[in-house]
């Protein structure tokens, strides 16, 4: 099967870095007097990873998209490759699952029992712990690094870097 190239100067567009990044200044922001109105700007940018995400996965597995650039001669890269596009399928049902419990946290909260910060220091921490939501973050930044470490050695090696 011939392996499919990359124009020289092609960009691979990613955009699940700009997708973490709202999420992460969502979660840094200054708390809105209501869990509702906190758990929809969260779920949003739940929301809008979910798809980048998926988007980013499916181009990975795509013969004219990221997974172009591994070597498929190359048993190692191949392997690793697939490692990396699996844990994206993982995080991404992290996020699709921590979406929906947000969505049903929020709906069924009575009003009367929510708080200034979602967040507080006791143990009602509604609607979402924030560490999930960190958690989270971390290691979907973990993954896009390794996804880069691997693009890298996979670009070395094409070009001989070494030899």
């Amino acid at each position: 099967m011939p392996q499919a190239t990359i124009e020289p100067f092609q960009v691979i567009r990613n955009e699940v870095p700009a997708a973490l990044d709202l999420l992460q200044r969502t979660l840094a922001r200054p708390y809105p007097p209501s869990h509702r109105e906190w758990a929809g700007h969260v779920w949003y940018a739940l929301a809008r990873l979910e798809t980048k995400l998926a988007s980013h996965i499916a181009d990975g597995r795509s013969l004219d998209g990221i997974q172009a650039l591994i070597d498929p001669s190359n048993a190692t890269l191949v392997r690793q490759w697939d490692e990396v596009v699996r844990t994206f399928r993982d995080l991404l049902e992290t996020v699709i699952a921590l979406k929906w419990e947000l969505y049903h946290r929020a709906q069924t909260t009575p009003a009367a029992a929510q708080r200034p910060s979602p967040f507080g220091d006791s143990a009602q921490e509604l609607p979402i712990p924030r560490q999930r939501l960190e958690h989270l973050l971390d290691a979907l930044h973990e993954n896009l690094k390794a996804e880069t470490r691997l693009l890298m050695d996979s670009i070395t090696t094409d070009i001989g870097v070494g030899d």
